[in-house]
């Protein structure tokens, strides 16, 4: 084979060892351009989950122990309360210029907000009878006499709520519900609702202990937690005793509480903290998680009444504090 030929070959092989090579460093910078999207993929979907979380929830410097933050009106969550049928009942709502959860930051400007309140029946149709109105009540004033919306102002510089009372007539307690909102009037601030419906607690306006009627068909030893809801009206002391060996409250709920303005002191198997009347506090829904095997065997099964022993409340009823519907 002459020179030429052979150097012919070389060159052909050098080349297509080049293109090779051109190849493999193209895959290899596609595949280090799909790692690096895909990971700036995965930071900005984690980035924007963290955002989300950041915004949502009552962290505003605007808000309220019953009414919620909303977007759009579609959006206002319910809410139901059960009150004695004896006489009629009434029932607090504040609203704050610092958050639920941090009690010790507030807002340095003034809020001024606009409260609008309507009675409707379940069916979500404004109510029209002027004797329902009239029966209903906002601050003492009734319903029926409620021709504009209510203008109120928080104080800058200092942590500042104002509360109001509303009077829920026993007769006229079912098939209605009262829609609720909290309007700021200046930009940065989501507006704050509820739609709140009634129902008939027939035993009384005590405080009381009860547990989810599906969770009660089932085998007390096989769930790993209880849900407990504590329903009252009265303006009451509530101490809570749960029996460590067997249950803990939840940890979430305790961290809560104790930053809300209704805690008094806790220790590892109690709380004590006020509820009903002035507080605006009329439920609560507590987890409380096992510290035990949840199965037992054959001849230690537990029970519901085992189950309900663990966890006790008690009520002692204390003097409203005699503040009116502001402070």
């Amino acid at each position: 084979m002459s020179r030429k030929t052979k150097v012919t070959g070389k060159a052909k092989r050098m080349k297509k060892g080049k293109n090779n090579l051109r190849i493999i460093i193209n895959c290899s910078l596609a595949c280090l351009f799909l790692l690096m999207a895909g990971s700036l993929a995965a930071y900005t979907s984690l980035s924007n989950a963290k955002r989300t979380i950041s915004t949502v929830g009552s962290r505003q410097l605007f808000s309220s122990n019953l009414l919620l933050e909303y977007e759009k009106e579609d959006d206002i969550q319910g809410d139901s309360m059960s009150f004695s049928k004896d006489g009629d009942s009434t029932f607090k709502i504040s609203v704050c210029n610092y958050s639920q959860d941090n009690l010790e930051k507030y807002a340095s400007e003034d809020i001024t907000y606009t409260i609008k309140v309507s009675l409707m029946d379940q069916n979500g149709k404004g109510v029209t009878d002027q004797n329902v109105l009239s029966r209903y009540k906002w601050d003492n004033t009734p319903f029926s006499d409620l021709k504009n919306d209510i203008t109120d102002c928080l104080s800058k510089g200092r942590k500042s709520q104002d509360i109001y009372s509303i009077t829920v007539p026993a007769e006229y307690m079912k098939g209605y519900k009262i829609k609720i909102i909290a309007e700021p009037q200046k930009d940065g601030y989501r507006s704050l609702g509820r739609i709140i419906s009634f129902s008939e607690d027939v035993s009384s306006s005590e405080w009381k202990i009860d547990y989810l009627n599906d969770e009660q068909e089932q085998n007390a030893y096989d769930l790993g937690c209880i849900n407990t809801r504590l329903t009252g009206s009265e303006y009451a002391e509530l101490t809570l005793i749960w029996d460590t060996a067997h249950v803990q409250i939840d940890p979430w709920f305790l961290e809560d509480i104790k930053k809300s303005t209704v805690y008094i002191k806790s220790s590892n198997n109690s709380l004590i903290f006020r509820a009903g009347g002035d507080s605006g506090f009329n439920q609560y829904d507590i987890t409380f998680y096992r510290t035990t095997p949840v199965h037992g065997d054959d001849s230690t099964l537990e029970d519901w009444n085992a189950i309900k022993s663990y966890i006790r409340l008690t009520s002692k009823k204390i003097t409203e504090s005699g503040k009116n519907a502001k402070k």
